[in-house]
């Protein structure tokens, strides 16, 4: 629920070794700050070191549909 693409970016993370495991959270975007970091994806990367209060997720979406910033309805935004 929540991805209007279909995909759900948390099923591509798995523990890898017994006895581990992952938690989930998004305090201040982590998880797409940590995904920029570990991908090292210069486009993702780039949002966070932009001036100003910036919405990362309107700005991913943007990307995604094509659209102007301010243009990106709620449930895109959440794609």
């Amino acid at each position: 629920s929540g991805n209007v693409l279909g995909v759900s970016p948390r099923n591509a993370f798995v523990a890898s070794s017994k006895g581990t495991c992952l938690f989930a959270c998004d305090y201040s975007q982590n998880e797409v700050r940590i995904l920029a970091h570990m991908s090292g994806d210069e486009s993702l990367i780039s949002l966070f070191v932009q001036p100003g209060n910036v919405d990362i997720y309107k700005q991913m979406s943007s990307i995604i549909t094509g659209k102007k910033v301010e243009l990106v309805s709620s449930k895109e935004r959440s794609i």
